[in-house]
């Protein structure tokens, strides 16, 4: 086992790569047998079989082709080393991995805690191993029963003390644990059993809950109501949902600062409820600075979030009072030298994820070489750095992403911190938080319970800050429309909308999210009848919301409507074909007390 610098041959040392997966099932099997003494088996037996493995092969090739035991014992010490030491490395690195160490904390601290588990062992064994398998050769005549006699000796001795030596990290507190989420994660939402999704990802599970809030609130034929008042299409507004969900939001993230990124949806009446409830914002053009600056909002409750900016922009948000603003290059980093005093620098890190719906970090962010460049030439320019910032991704499924980045950025904030001799006081965590559209989502409530414990041990290092924008206003928007007109297709019914990608349903388009959609019927009890095709009512082919989608029998006229659609819909809407942006309506204001 164990330390030499002797690498195996070549074929030896791949020979037992298809053994650890093997090993690692073989040893989950034993653990669940051997009840207290499980755990070391799942610890010990998958490094202890590929490092046999390799002593074998390697000690006995040497043995048979130089009849020499002290060459076959060195020869076999220094194969079971690769052997074992591979996978026993690499299982302290997955360990520190799922407690979401990143970057360089992730490989120094694995390298010191594999050292302080195996060091000592090895400290003796390093003299022992060698001599017994020595001696082993001398005494028994076959080569490969003498090296496990010589071996099964001395392992008894390496265990005992790598056992007790991992029991003091543990009692010390040197391994990093994962965060407990609130229970299993997955693509779930709070639904009773009977209104789980059990329909191919079509969320009817979801579909029912959505078909009864919209009962409760319209009624039978509020919906038909409100279009022979407004016409069609509409988005209907309401901005009290908006301020709940960034309470909701406050409540699950004590003391994070939230602030609200405007591009999510920026009509003036939602801005102005959740101002009166002492929201603050996340602002990416100086159009949405000088907006919330005519609702009132002072400067100091924005951070522009935007990594790109010209001077003139920058110059405008710090006149406004804006005093964070995002970097990701030098160039951007160095135009904050002509702001006022007082302006600081967040550098935004790369966290890229296949997970996202849209993956940010594939236009903005810096990679850990770029940002610990971007820290020493603030550090020699004197540019003033608060912290660092990352976003997820839009639209993140998952809990581990947001564990992951949160200790990645940690990790190289220590580091920096550390290099320079400075201090960051800011980190902002971005957005991202999911939405369940046409099926369950994460929930909410198990993304954030993993994130507190890690952000509650920053109370009083760290301000650290959100940037929410989806979270707060997709449940307060439902996009209400008719249809203009049926076809039967070789592949089935069409129904085509007075709205569609080029209008509301433009976050099918830019954020790869697929709404809801339901006939207004539905909401009065009428069955689906069948799939239909809903597509939009421009000239472009590409227009089609939704394929094979089960809806009630539709006729022209037929009102339809997809709730959860506050955010990236008027926002990303067009005119393409001259057809104006659906007509907004907004529900009775929302008291900001």
């Amino acid at each position: 086992m164990h330390r030499s610098a002797t690498p195996a041959p070549p074929a030896t040392r791949w020979a037992v790569l298809p053994l650890q997966p093997l090993a690692a099932r073989l040893a989950a099997r034993l653990a669940a047998r051997l009840g207290p003494l499980g755990f070391w088996v799942r610890r010990y037996l998958p490094s202890e079989l590929a490092g046999t493995a390799l002593l074998l092969l390697a000690g006995t090739a040497v043995l048979r082709a130089t009849g020499s035991p002290l060459r076959a014992a060195l020869a076999a010490t220094a194969a079971e080393n690769v052997g074992f030491y591979g996978v026993a490395v690499g299982q302290v690195v997955a360990e520190q991995r799922r407690a979401g160490v990143r970057g360089w904390a992730l490989a120094r601290r694995s390298l010191r805690l594999a050292a302080a588990e195996y060091g000592p062992a090895e400290a003796v064994d390093a003299v022992v191993r060698p001599t017994l398998l020595w001696l082993a050769a001398l005494a028994v005549p076959q080569a490969a029963v003498a090296l496990l006699v010589g071996k099964v000796v001395s392992d008894a001795s390496f265990y005992g003390i790598a056992a007790l030596a991992h029991r003091a990290t543990v009692a010390l507190g040197w391994r990093q644990r994962a965060p407990q989420a609130a229970g299993p994660v997955g693509r779930l939402v709070d639904l009773t059993a009977a209104e789980q999704d059990d329909d191919g990802g079509r969320g009817r599970g979801l579909r029912s809950v959505r078909c009864r809030e919209l009962a409760a609130r319209w009624g039978a034929d509020g919906l038909q109501e409100l279009v022979a008042r407004h016409g069609s299409p509409l988005l209907v507004l309401d901005p009290a949902v908006a301020v709940a969900s960034y309470r909701e939001l406050q409540a699950q993230l004590p003391g994070v600062q939230l602030h609200y990124a405007v591009k999510a949806l920026d009509h003036p009446r939602v801005l102005a409820a959740l101002a009166g409830a002492g929201a603050r914002f996340d602002v990416a053009s100086t159009a949405e600075a000088e907006l919330l600056e005519g609702l009132g909002v002072a400067g100091d409750r924005l951070v522009w979030t935007n990594p790109v900016a010209t001077r003139a922009e920058r110059a405008a948000a710090a006149a406004q009072g804006v005093r964070l603003f995002v970097v990701d290059n030098e160039v951007e980093l160095l135009k904050l030298l002509d702001l006022p005093e007082g302006c600081r620098a967040l550098v935004r890190l790369a966290h890229s994820d296949r997970r996202a719906a849209v993956d940010l970090s594939g236009k903005f962010g810096a990679d850990a070489t770029t940002a610990r460049r971007l820290v020493a030439t603030a550090v020699d320019r004197g540019v003033r750095v608060a912290g660092v910032s990352y976003h997820v991704g839009s639209q993140m499924d998952a809990v581990e992403p947001f564990v992951e980045a949160l200790a990645s950025a940690l990790a190289l904030v220590e580091e920096v911190e550390a290099r320079h001799g400075i201090r960051m006081d800011v980190l902002d965590v971005g957005g991202g938080f999911p939405v369940s559209y046409g099926s369950p989502a994460t929930p909410l409530a198990r993304i954030t319970a993993a994130l507190r414990p890690v952000l509650a041990a920053l109370d009083g290092r760290m301000t650290v800050i959100a940037e929410p924008g989806r979270a707060v206003v997709a449940e307060a928007g439902t996009a209400v429309t008719r249809v203009v007109s049926t076809a039967e297709r070789p592949d089935g019914l069409w129904a085509y909308l007075d709205d569609g990608l080029y209008g509301s349903w433009s976050n099918v388009l830019t954020e790869h999210v697929q709404p809801l959609v339901l006939g207004a019927a539905e909401l009065a009890g009428a069955p689906l009848a069948g799939p239909v095709t809903i597509a939009g009512p421009t000239c472009c082919g590409l227009d089609v919301i939704a394929r094979g989608w089960p809806m009630p029998r539709l006729q022209v006229g037929d009102v339809v409507v997809s709730p959860t659609m506050g955010a990236y819909t008027s926002v990303t809407a067009s005119r393409f074909n001259g057809r104006p942006p659906a007509a907004v309506v907004v529900l009775d204001a929302v008291p900001c007390a």
